[in-house]
C-alpha cells in the first residue's frame, strides 16, 4: 500500500509538472499575441487540454452590459452559434461576472436553472467551469471549459483558470487600449495637419499685409539679422528674406542718412531698458524713392544673452490721417502672429491658455482677458484661465456659468456661436459686476469652434466705455479661432501621451509578470521561489530590500523567514505575535496594504533605531494571500532615497507578483510536505524490515534505537520495566 501511494504521489507531481509547462506555454502565447482572435487560436487547443475538456469558448460582453457573443469556439461547438447576441441575465456567465470568481458546475443536469446548461447537455457535455475576464477597469467577457464528465474540474483547475482569465484579461485590455492609442494618433496627425494648413494660410496672409511682419535679434557681439521676414521686403527693397537671416545690413543701409542716428538711438535704447522699440523715419525702397516707414515691436531677452524684436514696420506714406489705426492694426497683428507662434510650439493646455489671455491683455491693451471652456456633461462653462494675479484668484475660486443661463454675454456667445459686445455694462440687463473687476465698462465674448463645435469662449473687458465694435469682433473670432485649435491639439496631445504612458505601464507589467512566471515554471523549492520573488522586486521593480514574512498556525506568530538586504539581526527581530500591536500583525490581520514614510507607532522601535531607518525612504508593507487568507506579508522599500513617490501602478504590479509568487509557494510547500512524507515512510519501512529480521528480543530493541538514533540525528535508549507480582495488583 505505501508502494502504491508513492507512485501516486509521484504521478501526481508529473502530472502537476506538465500542467506548470502547459501553463507557461500559454502564458507566453497570451503575452504575445497580437490581437484577441489569433490569442484565442493559439490558445483554445492548448486550454481545453490544460483543463481535460471537452469544449473551449471566449465570451465578450457587449459596451451595453446586457449580452454577451461568443467570440471563439474549440471542440464541441455545442447550440450557442458564434456572433450572435445572448442576454447576460439567467447565464452562469452573468453569475461568474457578478461575483468576479470562477464557478464550476460538478453536475449540468442539476443545473437546468441556468439557460445555457440545457444546450450544453445536448451535445453530452455533464460539466463547466467559467472564469470572469474582469480588469478594475472593465468587464470583458469570460473563459468558459466544459468536459463530457461529472465533476471534471477541481479547486487546482478554478485557481489556475482565475490566474489564466486575470492574464487573458489583461491582455485583451492592452490590446484593445493599443489600438485606441493609434486611433488617437491619427486623429492627433490629422489635427498636426490642420495646424500646418492653418499656419499656411497665416503665412499666405502675412505676404498680403501692406508691411513687414519680422523678428529681429541683436547678438551679444553687436551683430544682427531678420531670422523672420514675410514677402514684403521682396517687393518694397528687393531683398529676399533668406538673405536677412544672416545679416540685416541689406535692411539696415537703406534707412535715410538723417534718420541714422535716431534709429540706432531707439535701439540701442530698447535693448538695455528692454521696452517695445518704437520708431518711424524715412527708408529708400528698391526705385530709389523715399517713403515713411513707422516700426513697432516688442524685446525679449534670449537665454546666450541676445535680443529678438518680434513687430512689424508699416508703409505710411501714403496716408498719415490713417496713422492711428495703422498703428493699432499692426498691434493686432503682431498679436495674432504671437499667438499663432504660441500655437506652433506649446502642447499643454493650461500653458497654452494663460499665455493667450497674458498675451492678450497685454498688446491690445485691455482691463482683463480670461478664457471659459464648456465642459459637455455638466453643460457648465468652467474658467479656464485668466490674465494676471485677478485670474489666478478667479481660478482658485472656481467660476462657472451654466450654459443656458438667460442674460449671461458668456453663455449667450457659446449659445449662438456668434460674438457679443455690451459696450456699457451699467445698463446691460443682467450684468453682475465682478468684485475682482470693478473698473469694467465694457465687454466682449466671442465663441472659440472647431469644425462648428463650441469649445469655450473667449472673454475680453475694457475699462472704457464704447472699447469694441464689430471689427473688433471679426478679429477677436479669428484670435479665438486660433486658441480653440491650440486647446484641442493640446488636449488631443495630452490624450495620446496618457493612452501612451498607460499601455507602455500595461506592457511592463505583462513582462515583468511573464518573466516571474518564467522563473518559477518548474520551481518546486520554496527558497527558490521567493528568491524569484526577490530578484522580480529588485531587478524589475527597483527595491532597495525585501522581507518576506509568513504565519506560524501553531505558535499563532509572524515570522520573517528571509530576507534580501537586510541584516540577519533584522529578520530575527521580526518575529511578533499575531494579536500584538506590531504592523507585521496588523497588516495581517486588516489585509490591507499601507505605505508609510518615516516612524510609525506600530513599528518594533529596537528594530528601527538598530538598523537607523529613520534615514529610510519609502516603506510599503502588503500581505499574502492564499485562497482568502492571509498567510504573510511583504515588505519593501529604498533604504537610500528618500524621496521616491510610489505610484498606484508600482502597487498593482508588486501585488500581481505576490499573487503569482502565492501561488508557486502553495505549490512547493506542498511539494516539499510530500517528500517529506515519501522520506518518512521510507526510513520507516527500512526500519521495519531490519527489525522484523531479527530474531530475539535485544536484538530487535537495538537495531531499534539504532535506526530511529540514526534517523533523529540524536541517542535514543529503550527501557523495559520488569513485570509485577500478582501481589502487587
Amino acid at each position: 500500500m505505501a508502494q502504491l501511494g508513492k507512485i501516486e504521489t509521484d504521478q501526481q507531481l508529473e502530472e502537476q509538472m506538465h500542467r506548470l509547462m502547459m501553463l507557461n506555454e500559454l502564458v507566453t502565447d497570451i503575452v504575445t499575441s497580437e490581437d484577441v482572435e489569433e490569442l484565442f487560436k493559439l490558445t483554445a487547443a492548448k486550454i481545453e487540454e490544460l483543463f481535460c475538456g471537452n469544449r473551449v469558448s471566449l465570451i465578450l460582453t457587449d459596451d451595453n452590459g446586457v449580452t454577451f457573443k461568443i467570440f471563439g469556439l474549440h471542440g464541441l461547438a455545442g447550440a450557442l452559434p458564434e456572433g450572435i447576441d445572448f442576454l447576460l441575465e439567467g447565464t452562469v456567465i452573468e453569475l461568474a461576472i457578478t461575483k468576479n470568481q470562477v464557478i464550476t458546475t460538478p453536475d449540468l443536469s442539476k443545473r437546468l436553472d441556468y439557460r445555457e446548461n440545457p444546450k450544453l447537455i445536448e451535445k453530452g457535455l455533464q460539466s463547466s467551469l467559467v472564469a470572469p475576464l474582469v480588469t478594475k477597469k472593465q468587464i470583458l467577457g469570460s473563459l468558459n471549459v466544459a468536459s463530457k464528465q461529472i465533476g471534471a474540474f477541481d479547486k487546482l483547475d478554478e485557481n489556475i483558470a482565475r490566474h489564466l482569465a486575470s492574464l487573458l484579461a489583461t491582455t485583451i485590455e492592452n490590446r484593445r487600449l493599443l489600438a485606441q492609442v493609434e486611433q488617437q494618433a491619427a486623429e492627433l496627425e490629422e489635427s498636426l495637419k490642420t495646424l500646418r494648413e492653418s499656419e499656411a494660410r497665416l503665412e499666405k496672409t502675412t505676404e498680403n499685409v501692406p508691411g513687414m511682419i519680422y523678428q529681429f535679434q541683436m547678438n551679444p557681439d553687436g551683430t544682427t539679422f531678420f531670422p523672420y521676414a514675410n514677402a514684403w521686403v521682396k517687393e518694397t527693397f528687393d531683398v529676399e528674406p533668406d538673405t536677412l537671416r544672416t545679416s540685416a545690413k541689406p535692411i539696415i543701409d537703406r534707412i535715410h542718412p538723417d534718420d541714422m542716428a535716431e534709429f540706432e538711438q531707439t535701439v540701442v535704447q530698447s535693448a538695455q531698458t528692454l521696452e517695445p522699440w518704437h520708431w518711424e523715419g524715412r527708408i529708400f525702397t528698391k526705385s530709389g524713392a523715399i517713403t515713411y516707414i513707422r516700426g513697432q515691436s516688442k524685446p525679449e531677452l534670449q537665454p546666450d544673452g541676445s535680443i529678438v524684436w518680434s513687430g512689424v514696420l508699416i508703409d505710411v506714406s501714403d496716408s498719415k490721417d490713417y496713422e492711428a489705426a495703422l498703428t493699432t492694426r499692426a498691434v493686432e497683428l503682431e498679436t495674432v502672429a504671437e499667438v499663432s507662434t504660441a500655437v506652433s510650439t506649446i502642447l499643454e493646455t493650461e500653458a497654452v491658455l494663460q499665455q493667450i489671455c497674458d498675451l492678450t491683455k497685454d498688446r491690445f491693451g485691455l482691463y482683463h482677458v480670461h478664457i471659459y471652456l464648456l465642459d459637455n456633461d455638466t453643460q457648465e462653462l468652467a474658467l479656464a484661465a485668466g490674465a494676471g494675479e485677478i485670474g489666478r484668484q478667479m481660478m482658485s475660486q472656481g467660476w462657472m456659468i451654466p450654459f443656458h443661463k438667460e442674460l449671461s454675454l458668456v453663455a449667450q456667445a457659446a449659445r449662438t456661436k456668434q460674438g457679443v459686445i455690451a459696450n456699457d455694462v451699467q445698463h446691460t440687463p443682467g450684468f453682475l459686476q465682478n468684485p475682482l473687476l470693478p473698473e469694467t465698462r465694457s465687454e466682449m465674448v466671442v465663441p472659440m469652434l472647431v469644425a462648428e463645435r463650441v469649445l469655450g469662449v473667449l472673454d475680453v473687458q475694457s475699462n472704457k466705455i464704447n472699447n469694441f465694435n464689430q471689427e473688433d469682433v471679426r478679429l477677436y473670432t479669428i484670435l479665438a479661432g486660433e486658441v480653440a485649435n491650440a486647446v484641442r491639439n493640446a488636449q488631443l496631445f495630452e490624450i495620446v501621451h496618457q493612452a501612451q504612458e498607460n499601455a507602455e505601464n500595461r506592457l511592463k507589467e505583462a513582462e515583468t509578470l511573464r518573466r516571474l512566471t518564467e522563473a518559477l515554471a518548474g520551481t518546486l523549492r520554496v527558497n527558490e521561489v521567493i528568491q524569484a520573488f526577490f530578484d522580480s522586486c529588485t531587478n524589475m521593480l527597483g527595491f532597495d530590500y525585501v522581507l518576506f514574512s509568513l504565519v506560524d498556525k501553531e505558535e499563532l506568530r509572524v515570522k520573517a523567514v528571509a530576507g534580501l538586504n537586510v541584516t540577519d539581526d533584522h529578520i530575527r527581530r521580526a518575529n511578533h505575535a499575531l494579536d500584538s500591536e506590531d504592523i507585521m500583525a496588523d497588516i495581517v490581520r486588516s489585509g490591507k496594504t499601507e505605505v508609510i514614510n518615516g516612524w510609525d507607532p506600530r513599528f518594533d522601535q529596537k528594530n528601527f533605531e538598530t538598523e537607523q531607518m529613520e534615514a529610510w525612504g519609502v516603506r510599503i508593507f502588503t500581505p499574502i494571500v492564499v485562497r482568502r487568507e492571509n498567510i504573510g506579508l511583504v515588505e519593501v522599500g529604498f533604504k537610500t532615497d528618500s524621496n521616491t513617490i510610489m505610484q498606484d501602478s508600482q502597487l498593482q504590479l508588486l501585488r500581481a507578483l505576490i499573487d503569482q509568487t502565492s501561488v508557486a509557494l502553495e505549490s512547493a510547500q506542498r511539494y516539499e510536505a510530500s517528500r517529506k512524507m515519501a522520506k518518512r515512510e521510507q526510513m520507516l519501512r527500512e526500519i521495519t524490515s531490519r527489525v522484523r529480521s531479527s530474531v530475539d528480543v535485544d536484538s530487535v530493541m537495538r537495531i531499534a534505537a539504532q535506526e530511529v538514533g540514526k534517523a533523529l540525528g540524536r541517542p535514543v535508549h529503550v527501557h523495559l520495566g520488569q513485570k509485577r507480582n500478582q501481589e502487587d495488583h
